[in-house]
Protein backbone atom coordinates (compact mmCIF):
# COMPACT_ATOMS: atom_id res chain seq x y z
CA UNK A 1 0.00 0.00 0.00
CA UNK A 2 2.62 2.16 1.01
CA UNK A 3 6.72 2.88 0.25
CA UNK A 4 7.44 5.88 1.58
CA UNK A 5 10.90 7.55 1.66
CA UNK A 6 11.95 7.56 5.59
CA UNK A 7 15.55 8.69 6.81
CA UNK A 8 17.28 6.97 3.49
CA UNK A 9 14.87 4.03 3.65
CA UNK A 10 10.93 3.19 3.59
CA UNK A 11 8.33 3.10 5.42
CA UNK A 12 6.28 0.02 4.01
CA UNK A 13 2.51 -0.58 5.92
CA UNK A 14 -0.52 -1.43 4.12
CA UNK A 15 -3.87 -4.05 4.87
CA UNK A 16 -3.44 -7.57 6.19
CA UNK A 17 -6.11 -9.39 3.51
CA UNK A 18 -7.11 -12.09 6.40
CA UNK A 19 -7.85 -9.20 9.03
CA UNK A 20 -8.43 -6.28 7.03
CA UNK A 21 -6.56 -4.14 9.62
CA UNK A 22 -3.41 -2.10 9.13
CA UNK A 23 0.27 -3.71 9.69
CA UNK A 24 3.25 -1.46 9.08
CA UNK A 25 5.94 -4.07 8.34
CA UNK A 26 9.63 -2.71 10.70
CA UNK A 27 13.03 -3.63 11.05
CA UNK A 28 15.24 -3.95 14.06
CA UNK A 29 17.39 -1.19 12.80
CA UNK A 30 17.23 0.95 15.53
CA UNK A 31 19.58 3.82 13.33
CA UNK A 32 16.93 3.83 11.09
CA UNK A 33 14.24 4.17 13.39
CA UNK A 34 12.63 0.29 11.99
CA UNK A 35 12.82 1.59 8.51
CA UNK A 36 13.13 -1.40 5.70
CA UNK A 37 15.77 -1.21 3.46
CA UNK A 38 14.98 -2.24 -0.66
CA UNK A 39 16.75 -5.10 -0.27
CA UNK A 40 14.47 -6.64 2.09
CA UNK A 41 11.47 -6.09 -0.25
CA UNK A 42 13.02 -7.84 -3.24
CA UNK A 43 11.02 -10.98 -4.61
CA UNK A 44 12.36 -13.88 -5.38
CA UNK A 45 12.83 -13.30 -9.05
CA UNK A 46 14.41 -10.22 -8.38
CA UNK A 47 11.87 -7.61 -8.98
CA UNK A 48 11.61 -5.09 -6.09
CA UNK A 49 7.79 -4.27 -4.12
CA UNK A 50 5.50 -1.53 -4.55
CA UNK A 51 2.59 0.16 -3.43
CA UNK A 52 -0.55 -2.08 -4.75
CA UNK A 53 1.19 -5.56 -4.78
CA UNK A 54 -0.50 -8.33 -2.77
CA UNK A 55 2.28 -9.74 -1.20
CA UNK A 56 3.35 -12.70 1.32
CA UNK A 57 5.36 -11.88 4.11
CA UNK A 58 7.14 -13.77 7.26
CA UNK A 59 6.75 -11.61 10.40
CA UNK A 60 7.22 -11.96 14.23
CA UNK A 61 5.46 -9.60 17.18
CA UNK A 62 7.26 -6.76 17.67
CA UNK A 63 8.99 -6.75 21.10
CA UNK A 64 8.68 -3.03 21.39
CA UNK A 65 5.70 -1.82 23.43
CA UNK A 66 4.17 1.49 20.49
CA UNK A 67 2.52 3.93 21.82
CA UNK A 68 1.16 5.32 18.63
CA UNK A 69 2.00 3.16 15.80
CA UNK A 70 0.36 -0.13 17.02
CA UNK A 71 0.24 -1.88 13.62
CA UNK A 72 4.01 -2.14 13.64
CA UNK A 73 5.23 -6.09 13.27
CA UNK A 74 8.37 -7.31 12.66
CA UNK A 75 9.75 -8.69 9.67
CA UNK A 76 11.39 -11.60 9.68
CA UNK A 77 14.09 -10.58 7.40
CA UNK A 78 15.85 -14.42 6.63
CA UNK A 79 12.62 -14.87 4.58
CA UNK A 80 12.07 -13.13 0.94
CA UNK A 81 8.68 -11.87 0.41
CA UNK A 82 6.58 -13.19 -2.38
CA UNK A 83 4.33 -11.21 -5.08
CA UNK A 84 0.48 -13.13 -5.48
CA UNK A 85 -0.42 -10.29 -7.65
CA UNK A 86 -0.72 -6.66 -8.40
CA UNK A 87 -3.71 -4.63 -7.46
CA UNK A 88 -5.42 -2.07 -9.25
CA UNK A 89 -6.43 1.16 -7.25
CA UNK A 90 -10.54 -0.08 -7.55
CA UNK A 91 -9.38 -3.36 -6.53
CA UNK A 92 -7.73 -2.52 -3.87
CA UNK A 93 -11.23 0.07 -2.64
CA UNK A 94 -13.80 -2.73 -3.13
CA UNK A 95 -11.50 -5.03 -0.69
CA UNK A 96 -10.74 -1.89 2.06
CA UNK A 97 -13.18 1.42 1.86
CA UNK A 98 -11.58 4.65 2.02
CA UNK A 99 -12.04 5.96 5.88
CA UNK A 100 -14.07 9.06 7.31
CA UNK A 101 -12.79 10.74 9.93
CA UNK A 102 -14.08 14.31 11.74
CA UNK A 103 -10.12 15.06 12.26
CA UNK A 104 -7.10 12.97 11.37
CA UNK A 105 -4.74 12.30 14.35
CA UNK A 106 -6.43 14.79 16.75
CA UNK A 107 -6.49 17.92 14.73
CA UNK A 108 -6.53 19.29 11.07
CA UNK A 109 -2.82 20.53 11.23
CA UNK A 110 0.38 18.54 10.19
CA UNK A 111 1.84 19.04 13.64
CA UNK A 112 1.00 18.33 17.41
CA UNK A 113 3.92 19.52 20.05
CA UNK A 114 4.75 17.06 21.95
CA UNK A 115 3.27 18.22 25.34
CA UNK A 116 0.04 18.70 23.91
CA UNK A 117 -3.48 16.98 25.30
CA UNK A 118 -4.45 15.98 21.56
CA UNK A 119 -1.72 13.40 21.61
CA UNK A 120 -4.31 11.52 24.03
CA UNK A 121 -6.68 11.11 20.90
CA UNK A 122 -4.26 9.43 18.94
CA UNK A 123 -4.73 5.80 18.93
CA UNK A 124 -3.72 4.55 15.38
CA UNK A 125 -1.04 5.80 13.18
CA UNK A 126 -2.33 4.89 9.94
CA UNK A 127 -5.79 6.27 7.91
CA UNK A 128 -6.44 5.88 3.85
CA UNK A 129 -8.80 8.64 3.08
CA UNK A 130 -10.15 10.25 0.07
CA UNK A 131 -9.25 14.18 -0.51
CA UNK A 132 -10.03 16.82 -2.57
CA UNK A 133 -7.96 20.05 -3.92
CA UNK A 134 -4.15 18.22 -2.60
CA UNK A 135 -1.64 21.15 -3.18
CA UNK A 136 1.95 19.81 -2.84
CA UNK A 137 3.87 22.73 -2.60
CA UNK A 138 8.86 22.03 -3.27
CA UNK A 139 9.21 21.79 0.60
CA UNK A 140 7.08 18.88 0.26
CA UNK A 141 4.35 20.21 2.68
CA UNK A 142 0.71 19.72 1.27
CA UNK A 143 -2.71 21.27 2.17
CA UNK A 144 -6.08 19.08 1.07
CA UNK A 145 -9.69 18.95 1.86
CA UNK A 146 -11.08 16.31 4.02
CA UNK A 147 -15.05 15.93 4.90
CA UNK A 148 -15.67 19.36 4.46
CA UNK A 149 -12.52 20.78 6.51
CA UNK A 150 -9.16 22.33 4.97
CA UNK A 151 -6.38 20.50 6.61
CA UNK A 152 -2.73 22.23 6.74
CA UNK A 153 1.04 21.38 6.04
CA UNK A 154 1.09 18.10 6.24
CA UNK A 155 4.51 16.38 5.14
CA UNK A 156 4.87 14.55 2.09
CA UNK A 157 7.12 11.48 2.15
CA UNK A 158 5.58 9.68 -1.08
CA UNK A 159 8.66 9.27 -3.28
CA UNK A 160 6.22 10.06 -6.26
CA UNK A 161 5.36 13.31 -5.08
CA UNK A 162 8.33 14.69 -3.37
CA UNK A 163 9.99 18.19 -4.35
CA UNK A 164 7.20 18.84 -6.46
CA UNK A 165 4.94 21.78 -7.18
CA UNK A 166 1.43 20.43 -8.11
CA UNK A 167 -2.55 20.66 -7.69
CA UNK A 168 -4.48 17.14 -7.88
CA UNK A 169 -8.25 17.97 -7.82
CA UNK A 170 -9.00 14.25 -6.09
CA UNK A 171 -7.35 11.61 -4.57
CA UNK A 172 -6.95 8.88 -2.55
CA UNK A 173 -4.10 9.21 0.51
CA UNK A 174 -2.59 6.81 3.22
CA UNK A 175 -1.37 9.85 6.36
CA UNK A 176 0.91 8.18 8.81
CA UNK A 177 1.43 9.39 12.79
CA UNK A 178 5.56 8.60 13.63
CA UNK A 179 5.90 7.32 17.10
CA UNK A 180 8.68 9.49 17.84
CA UNK A 181 8.97 13.55 17.79
CA UNK A 182 11.34 15.44 16.15
CA UNK A 183 14.31 16.19 18.21
CA UNK A 184 14.66 19.55 17.36
CA UNK A 185 11.64 21.39 17.19
CA UNK A 186 9.80 18.75 19.64
CA UNK A 187 7.12 18.24 17.81
CA UNK A 188 5.30 14.97 15.94
CA UNK A 189 5.11 15.87 12.16
CA UNK A 190 2.18 13.64 10.36
CA UNK A 191 3.11 12.54 6.62
CA UNK A 192 1.27 11.85 3.50
CA UNK A 193 2.89 8.39 3.38
CA UNK A 194 0.93 7.69 -0.50
CA UNK A 195 -0.80 9.47 -3.06
CA UNK A 196 -3.14 7.83 -5.28
CA UNK A 197 -4.71 10.34 -8.19
CA UNK A 198 -7.52 9.85 -9.56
Amino acid sequence: MTKSYKDGKYCVAGIDYFTSKWVRLVSNDENYCGAIDNNDLIYEEGSIAEPLDLIKVNVNDSPINYRFQKENVLLNQKYAISKIKKLSLNEFINFYSPENHEVIFGNRYGIIDKDSDILNEVNSSLVFIKVNNLQIFKDNKAIFDHNGSKYYYYSVTDPDYRHNDLKIPSAYIVVSFPEHYYSQTKKYYKFIAKIFTL
